[in-house]
């Protein structure tokens, strides 16, 4: 059963605009939001912040109904996403290495992950996909039960 959704990806790949797309398709039933269990992952890991086994292992376990959405783009796009917002850029590169090696141990560990490329997708589409999963995964887990 899905009963939340986490938005991930390194800067600039689109999850604040795809927030809204997902709460008015799910009728405002799921809990979305942006960040969570895959980038306190990738951030203790990028900031050098110790994490022990049985911390990670009990992030992990309370987020087996979470459904994470993990969005990349590009280099050339993500580029010119950072110097038109004003950001300072990231290290982009290695950003998404450790996102997408990070949600490999996740699926590893039975957390749903689906992946998106902004670049190439439209929020809306992306939305749909999403919701579609969802449907299908709760559906799948009624009938089971």
């Amino acid at each position: 059963m899905i009963c939340r959704i986490e938005i991930e990806g390194c800067d600039k790949t689109g999850k604040d605009t795809l927030v809204p797309y997902l709460d008015f398709m799910s009728g405002r039933t799921i809990p979305i939001s942006t960040r969570g269990l895959l980038s306190t992952l990738v951030y203790n890991n990028l900031y050098n912040r110790d994490m022990t086994d049985k911390q990670i292992n009990s992030l992990i376990n309370g987020n087996h109904q979470t459904l994470i959405v993990l969005l990349t783009a590009n280099q050339q796009d993500l580029e010119i996403r950072f110097k038109t917002s004003g950001e300072t850029p990231i290290d982009i590169k290695s950003n998404t290495k450790l996102f997408q090696s990070y949600s490999l141990i996740l699926e590893g560990k039975g957390i749903n992950v689906l992946r998106f490329d902004t670049s190439k997708m439209t929020p809306f589409q992306i939305a749909t996909e999403v919701m579609t999963f969802v449907d299908l995964e709760n559906n799948k887990e009624m009938e089971e039960y």
